[in-house]
């Protein structure tokens, strides 16, 4: 923002759009283009033959005859009728060809199909390489990727490979089986997304079919009208290539046509292969083991119960029954690869019990006999934890096994009685929800297994009943039932957007992009400068990436097999070109107008039923901050510096207009060596007003650090023409007023010439202020109408210097100064390389500004503190103690209530403290020492008059 913006540079940036242009021979070096002087004349890349196929006569560079014969006869065999017929029937098969295998052969056959199979990798394969020959757009294409992965599919349908991937567990076990049961149903699933892929030539020969009807009718009206049929092959080739022209798709269509034929073929892929992989399988759930398991304890509980066999067997059964399906054991992983565990299914027994028709009493004493020994439990645990089978029970915690051993009294009544317990009834650190019944959790999160083998009275009268926990399973249907609606949100939306996405491309987009310029630009003028970065910031990305962008091995391959190495290099279109020349035109509106002008060129705009311009637009009451900021000396600068003057102006604005910017105002008039600096306060908050009013403030703080650190600047303390002007301790510097009130903001000039301002006597009131400044020798001069906007915080920065009028104000107004000493600063040390001025540089730096701006303008954001805490004016204000502004402020006081000889005593103090004079104690010393003598006359009402302009100047 600081740095300086030379001429030359202003020409290194008109220049910049310039070196694309430049550039385009090296980004497409020549693979066929000949040397300039062997063309003779102009050399005009767009009619070479290197660029243009088409182009045909004597100038044009032919490929030898054979490259010639063979791109014609492979694309006459791609759209011949026979080769499509016959294609179509392999399609047909490869479609069908292993599902028939499957359904009317046995293994036997297999090597016949097998030859089949072959047969149409083979065909396919040829296919695939006679339309890269025969098919300009085709290879590395979308439908050569498609014909390439439909074609390798069929490689699965040999039965080798088939039996390999998707084939029988061997010998594995039915634990290693359910263990690995998502690994089949993934393999279930690539098998049916093979088929989806192989339904991708479908398309292809419909297209093919469709564009060969249209070739063949082509040809039968050209016959019709060729009276001489004797021609050569290249000649019969080249009026092929014309007959075809007339009718030839527009660009516009075939891209549309290309585009929507593609995504429609992504869209159903996408939802043939993704949908089944987003769904759960029952196979997990273990219903083959709860079911034959309940039958198991039932029969061993009917053994026991009947004297045929033992308790100890029977609590047994039961314990490998509930370890088996461990619900603890479920939630961590097995202990190693090649072993299996409860952790495989989904869902694990949590509820063991007896129901049934039978009364209290009988279900109780079921109850009793079913009922678990401590010993027996203690000691299947400990079996358990040693066990190192193919299938690991797993342990369950100390708490769990006393609930095993607990009598089965826990009363869960659903229609039925039912007595037995839960393993989720106490408080563990694996059970983060407690479940005493079944109940307790949804009717879907669990599953009830009883046993069957029994007769129907039995059943009715009593039986064992199991719950499985189904949640595992439950939320992760839940899971991906979310997945799946995200899927089909995502990709119906995606796929809305994608259809109409290359018309928008081509003209909506465009157009709608012209049309937001101009009704931003309309409705608020000063966008334009952001409209005008945010494009250029595409442009940069997007040629950043070309440049980045390295050719694949795939994309070398094809131009040196096809040479296609010096491809024309598109033009632009024109709605882009109308879109870049209203940015521009808005920008300079923009730069030319100012804030003030917003509303005269969004007035004319607004206008659409008229072309004509209404300049003179009426003016428009606002509150605003306004800052009068002067250079000083610079009518001795003007004579000094002569050419260079416009330089030295421009780089003091460039500080000026940068901080302006940034703390959120608005540069309007800049008159050689005066900057009016507007804060406009219409329709903002009493919050925002005050945030505005130390933003003004810190803003032309920030702007006296910055011009007297810049080593921009600083060069001009060495000139030696000023320093004979102005002598040694000449340097650059700002002086600065401001004023609160209302201005009248609109144009002022006729129909030949307008200028944006701001007309109101407060502007001249500014304009006094800042001539004060050398009064009383300071740097910024504020009235009381911007102290009283400004938060008290920052208020407390300021030091009422004294209390004036001025000729054309009603009321006295209070002078502030922010005391700043600027000679306490060091200039800031030069880049080792200072940065080309160019757009890019001038775009990040406007970019870096505007998320300042965007800071400042956070509610979170205190700027009083930010004002004491910027270690640049921290720097400045280090020499005004407390002290000091304490023995001010008594001296001001006795000054005001006219006791001045008291007042001289405290501002000669005062005066010197600082090691350096301060200004307004001088300024007052000198008032009231002439010509009054330090005695205030008796009319004296603490106010000073300073009169008008004319005075001040003079």
């Amino acid at each position: 923002r600081m740095e300086a913006v030379t001429p030359g540079q202003e020409s290194r940036d008109a220049a910049v759009p310039r070196l694309s242009s430049m550039g385009r021979e090296a980004v497409n070096p020549p693979c066929t283009l000949p040397p300039v002087k062997e063309i003779g004349g102009n050399f005009d890349p767009t009619k070479s033959a290197a660029f243009s196929p088409r182009t045909t006569g004597n100038s044009r560079r032919k490929s030898p005859y054979w490259k010639r014969w063979l791109r014609r006869y492979s694309r006459k065999l791609c759209e011949n009728r026979w080769f499509i017929i016959f294609g179509t029937v392999v399609t047909v098969w490869a479609l069908a060809g292993d599902d028939l295998r499957l359904w009317c052969t046995n293994k036997p056959a297999d090597k016949y199909f097998d030859g089949i199979v072959i047969f149409n990798i083979v065909f396919f394969t040829f296919e695939i390489i006679v339309c890269c020959i025969g098919k300009e757009d085709y290879f590395l294409g979308f439908f050569w990727g498609l014909d390439v992965i439909s074609t390798a599919t069929l490689f699965l349908d040999l039965s080798a490979v088939s039996e390999e991937l998707f084939g029988g567990g061997g010998d594995s076990d039915g634990s290693e089986n359910a263990r690995t049961g998502r690994t089949a149903r993934v393999g279930a699933k690539i098998g049916r997304v093979v088929r989806v892929l192989r339904l991708i030539r479908i398309v292809k020969l419909y297209k093919a079919l469709t564009h060969s009807k249209t070739r063949h009718r082509s040809r039968v009206e050209r016959d019709l009208l060729s009276e001489d049929g004797e021609d050569d092959e290249e000649e019969d080739e080249e009026e092929e290539d014309r007959t075809k022209e007339p009718a030839k798709e527009s660009l516009v269509g075939k891209k549309l046509s290309a585009k929507t034929t593609q995504r429609t073929i992504i869209l159903v892929l996408a939802l043939l292969i993704v949908l089944p992989l987003l769904s759960t399988s029952s196979l997990q759930k273990s219903e083959a083991s709860g079911q034959y398991g309940a039958d198991e304890v039932t029969e061993a509980f009917r053994h026991y119960v009947a004297g045929t066999g033992t308790k100890q067997a029977y609590e047994e059964v039961l314990l490998r029954y509930i370890y088996y399906h461990n619900w603890f054991q479920g939630r961590k992983d097995c202990r190693g690869q090649d072993t299996g565990c409860s952790s495989i299914y989904y869902s694990h027994v949590f509820w063991v019990g007896i129901t049934g028709q039978a009364t209290d009493t009988e279900l109780r004493r079921h109850a009793d006999l079913a009922r678990l020994s401590r010993s027996t439990v203690m000691a299947w645990d400990h079996q358990a934890s040693q066990q190192d089978d193919k299938y690991n029970y797993g342990t369950m915690p100390s708490q769990v096994l006393d609930t095993l051993s607990a009598p089965w009294t826990t009363d869960c009544r659903k229609g039925q009685l039912q007595f037995g317990f839960s393993v989720l009834s106490k408080e563990i650190d694996e059970v983060g929800y407690l479940v005493r019944c079944p109940e307790d959790v949804r009717g879907i999160e669990w599953e009830p297994f009883t046993p069957q083998m029994i007769t129907r009275s039995e059943y009715n009268q009593w039986r064992f009943i199991f719950y499985f926990d189904l949640r595992p399973l439950i939320r992760q249907e839940a899971a991906l039932n979310i997945g799946t609606t995200i899927f089909v949100c995502i990709v119906l939306c995606v796929a809305s957007l994608f259809f109409s996405s290359d018309a928008n491309a081509l003209v909506l987009t465009p157009v709608e992009q012209m049309i937001q310029t101009v009704q931003a630009i309309r409705d608020n003028p000063l966008a334009a400068k952001t409209i005008a970065d945010q494009a250029f910031k595409r442009e940069e990305k997007r040629k950043e990436a070309v440049k980045l962008k390295k050719p694949s091995f795939l994309e070398i391959a094809k131009k040196i097999l096809f040479c296609k190495w010096n491809q024309p290099t598109s033009e632009l279109m024109e709605t882009v070109i109308l879109e870049k020349t209203i940015i521009k035109l808005g920008s300079l509106l923009a730069l030319g107008f100012g804030e003030a002008g917003a509303n005269i060129v969004s007035q004319n705009m607004k206008g659409s039923d008229t072309s004509g311009v209404d300049a003179m637009t009426s003016g428009l009451r606002v509150d605003c901050i306004l800052g009068n900021a002067t250079i000083s000396d610079f009518s001795t600068a003007t004579e000094v510096l002569q050419e260079q003057v416009m330089q030295f102006v421009n780089q003091i604005a460039e500080i000026v207009h940068g901080v302006v910017d940034e703390f959120h105002g608005a540069a309007n008039k800049n008159m050689g060596d005066t900057f009016l600096i507007v804060w406009r306060l219409e329709g903002m908050t009493p919050k925002q007003v005050t945030r505005e009013a130390d933003l003004s403030v810190y803003a032309f703080a920030k702007i006296v650090g910055a011009v007297h650190r810049s080593n921009v600047l600083a060069a001009y303390r060495y000139h030696p023409g000023l320093q004979q002007r102005l002598g040694s301790d000449c340097r650059v510097n700002l002086r600065f007023g401001m004023h609160a009130g209302w201005a009248i903001e609109g144009a002022v000039g006729s129909e030949f010439k307008i200028d944006a301002s701001y007309l109101s006597p407060n502007v001249s009131i500014t304009t006094c202020i800042e001539h004060a400044t050398r009064i009383y020798s300071v740097s910024i001069l504020a009235t009381e109408t911007v102290v009283a906007l400004c938060s008290k915080d920052m208020v407390s920065n300021m030091r009422l210097v004294d209390k004036v009028n001025f000729i054309g104000t009603k009321d006295p107004l209070e002078l502030y100064c922010i005391d700043l000493d600027y000679l306490h600063l060091d200039v800031e040390h030069p880049l080792r390389r200072a940065p080309t001025l160019t757009t890019a540089v001038r775009f990040r730096t406007r970019q870096s500004m505007e998320e300042r701006k965007k800071m400042l303008g956070n509610d979170d954001i205190d700027i009083a503190t930010m004002f004491e805490d910027d270690p640049v004016i921290r720097s400045m204000r280090s020499r005004y103690s407390e002290e000091f502004m304490h023995q001010f402020n008594m001296g001001y006081q006795n000054y005001s209530q006219g006791e001045w000889l008291v007042a001289r005593q405290v501002l000669s103090k005062t005066r010197a403290i600082l090691g350096r004079p301060d200004g307004p104690s001088l300024a007052l010393l000198r008032f009231m020492g002439k010509p009054y003598g330090y005695k205030a006359p008796a009319n004296w009402t603490g106010v000073r008059d300073l009169g008008d302009l004319e005075s001040l100047t003079g």
